[in-house]
């Protein structure tokens, strides 16, 4: 008669041939498995070492043509906004590049940026705040001959973003926008853009992210009644949107 005991050593000895088995067949395949695994790493690292080099490139190439462009842009916006004003309003944590970097545009340009308001952080604590931005943006649209929006590149165009938001609204027939402001592409986009609408052009969304088109085509030119009629000109009108 079998017993427990005889059971419990059948158990251990299909444990054993198993285990035996699969050590047998462990060893028998490492080297071919090591090899594979090592091929595998070594094309990945190829294909890093290949993707680091294309980014290094675009990014030489994308730093000589900022450096094109910033050596350009008096040339580019000269006159553009000649005898304007323009007034700036900041939100709670726009980048100081940004703000910068505009102003020095609208000077190439020829306007004068005669305020700057910085909206304080708790502005952003009233319930709903994308629409009390919408509310204030459209405000300025009716009280000024253009009036846009610019953010950063690292998030302005993104869901829920003040820029966002504005572009899914009726609000974006009054005013334009540009999402990479950051960048001196976009710094001269947004003086381009307020001179197209003085020209008559209708507002439009410019940049890289979700926008109708990089910068206004065609491009604006100067007006030669810009300078007579500066004085009966309202004023324009930039908002510089906070980096997300």
């Amino acid at each position: 008669m079998i017993d427990f005991r005889y059971h419990l050593v059948s158990i251990v000895a299909v444990f054993l041939a198993l285990a035996i088995g699969i050590v047998l067949g462990s060893t028998e395949l490492q080297g071919n498995t090591i090899d594979a695994l090592r091929a595998t790493s070594n094309s990945l690292s190829r294909q890093l070492s290949a993707a680091g080099a294309q980014r290094d490139a675009y990014q030489a190439q994308a730093g000589a043509e900022d450096q094109y462009l910033q050596s350009a842009e008096p040339r580019l916006l000269a006159r553009l906004l000649e005898g304007q004003s323009v007034v700036i309003l900041t939100e709670p944590g726009a980048q100081g590049s940004v703000v910068d970097g505009v102003k020095q545009a609208a000077a190439a340009a020829g306007a004068t940026v005669t305020g700057q308001v910085a909206l304080q952080p708790k502005f952003n604590d009233i319930s709903a705040a994308n629409q009390v931005l919408l509310a204030i943006t459209q405000e300025f649209a009716s009280g000024s001959a253009a009036t846009l929006v610019a953010g950063g590149t690292a998030g302005s165009a993104q869901p829920g973003s003040a820029i966002s938001v504005l572009r899914s609204s009726s609000v974006s027939g009054q005013v334009s926008t540009v999402d990479n402001a950051d960048m001196t592409l976009g710094q001269i986009s947004v003086i381009e853009a307020l001179a197209a609408q003085l020209a008559g052009g209708k507002p439009n969304s410019y940049g890289i992210s979700g926008a109708s088109a990089v910068s206004p085509s065609p491009l604006p030119s100067p007006s030669a009644t810009a300078t007579a009629s500066a004085t009966s000109q309202p004023k324009t009108t930039g908002r510089v949107g906070k980096k997300k």
